[in-house]
């Protein structure tokens, strides 16, 4: 019988608030860090259905041997190496905020002067907070801007700045823009120059390069589909950042070691700038997530604020089939990068964090990605396997307790695999257990959609629209109906 790997999930309730992020040497008497091997890697990614990933350790300020396994795509079967790039999604952020910090250290920005003293700003010219958001604000998800614009829509400012967390790429285009203005370069020139240069980062890149073409891993959604390959049409600070586990270890690594900045920098940007409180406008994971004062962030970083002492982490996903996560140590200068080509990546993390990172990880639960053995996990494989009835009776009888989100994903996952009817089922039942929720009977549309029934599918995106009336894809979906109905 295989040896199970250590228990991934903590009581949130024992997250206790830590002590203040030290940058000091690694203690002479910690342990040294202690990957899974690559036996119990490979049975973590079949029975969480990975198909590709790239692992790199730091321990002790030092670089252990990558760990590569899997495919780069299920198609080919060509498998991963060293030099396959993926793409590290936001974890693309901690990298551009580094460039910003080399920024301020060379006394080309100012961390609390207001962004607009280096950018144009264009319509939020128009909002009086916008001469108050300043780059710090933009560093810690504080300048109160969206997560991501919707096709048609301006961005705008939600809140006060500086009055609390809301998790923002749109902001992070921001800095994108300020990195150009003060260093004189474009952005990829500038992150070449200054940081993947003088770090040894070879391989990485905002911009597509053409030998990403045969070094690429590619994307496979929750069900293992393969996906196209994604090729950036331009660089983004928040999220194009490909990559390989060597090189973001390389980067981590430098972090952890307090290179290219002041110390002064170094630990401003592991200070906790913002609790991640419960009433964030763009609150990442879903609703029922944690919202923990176990947790916080930094510029450019989340921090866990532990008894034990904090540590820094990262989460990427781009488009539900590419996931990766970062997280490190500062005072023992260890951690560890996860790279993967799946949808179910950060579904096995844990475990992996577990190995090196023993204790409480309040970061995961936030995030809300379900444990590749957990109950909910569990149902999805079971509704796949023999239909979704058995796992729907199971609720109602009381058995089987999950969320809005993971039904909401279990039927997603039951319409990847062509069981159409079985995820109508799910998504008509979770209607009627969150009968307010917008997204819900957006969903449900969907669903309505892949079996043919659109006079159902309309009125659930009616009812979707009526409750979110800027759901853009509801009102898309319903202008294509009525559309369809008319001819």
């Amino acid at each position: 019988m295989r040896a199970r790997a250590p228990p991934l999930h903590r009581l949130l309730a024992a997250a206790l608030l830590g002590l203040p992020l030290l940058w000091v040497a690694r203690p002479a008497t910690a342990a040294p860090a202690v990957a899974p091997t690559p036996a119990e890697l490979r049975a973590l990614m079949r029975e969480g259905e990975v198909p590709g990933l790239s692992l790199a350790v730091v321990d002790g300020g030092e670089i252990g041997p990558i760990l590569t396994l899997g495919v780069r795509s299920a198609a080919t079967g060509e498998p991963v190496d060293g030099r396959t790039v993926f793409e590290a999604a936001s974890l693309s952020k901690p990298v551009t905020a580094y460039a910003v910090l080399e920024l301020v250290d060379a006394g080309k920005l100012r961390l609390d002067a207001p962004v607009a003293d280096y950018v144009d700003g264009g319509a939020l010219k128009a909002d009086p907070c916008w001469r108050r958001i300043t780059l710090r604000m933009l560093l810690s998800h504080t300048a109160g801007l969206p997560n991501e614009l919707r096709p048609g829509e301006t961005m705008a400012i939600a809140f006060e700045p500086g009055s609390r967390f809301s998790y923002s790429g749109a902001g992070y285009g921001l800095l994108q823009q300020v990195i150009e203005t003060a260093s004189g370069e474009d952005f990829e020139a500038h992150m070449q120059s200054a940081v993947f240069g003088p770090l040894g980062m070879t391989e990485s890149s905002f911009a597509w390069r053409a030998d990403y073409e045969s070094r690429k891993a590619t994307g496979h959604d929750g069900a293992g589909r393969v996906r196209e390959m994604r090729r950036p049409a331009a660089p983004r600070a928040a999220s194009s950042l490909h990559t390989t586990a060597g090189d973001y270890a390389r980067f981590l690594r430098a972090v952890l070691a307090g290179e290219g900045l002041s110390p002064a920098l170094r630990a401003e940007m592991a200070r906790a700038q913002a609790a991640v409180a419960p009433d964030c406008v763009v609150c990442i994971g879903r609703p029922e997530g944690a919202r923990s004062e176990a947790l916080a962030w930094g510029l450019g970083w989340g921090i866990e604020r532990r008894a034990a002492g904090a540590l820094i982490f990262h989460w990427g996903e781009n488009n539900g089939d590419t996931q990766a996560f970062v997280m490190a140590d500062p005072v023992r200068r260890t951690g560890l990068v996860i790279l993967t080509n799946s949808g179910n990546g950060l579904s096995i993390a844990p475990a992996i964090v577990e190995r090196l990172l023993p204790g409480e990880h309040p970061a995961f639960a936030w995030m809300g990605y379900d444990a590749y053995d957990s109950p909910a996990r569990a149902a999805e494989r079971r509704a796949a396997r023999d239909g979704a009835a058995g796992v729907l009776g199971e609720a109602a009888a009381g058995r089987l307790k999950l969320t809005e989100a993971q039904w909401n994903r279990m039927g997603y996952q039951l319409l990847a695999r062509g069981r159409t009817a079985d995820a109508v089922l799910v998504f008509e039942a979770n209607a009627r257990a969150h009968p307010a929720s917008a997204n819900v009977h957006d969903s449900l549309g969907e669903a309505y959609l892949a079996v043919g029934r659109k006079p159902e599918a309309l009125a659930s995106y009616r009812r979707s629209l009526q409750l979110d009336p800027a759901n853009g894809n509801a009102r898309e979906a319903i202008s294509r109906l009525e559309l369809d109905r008319a001819r």
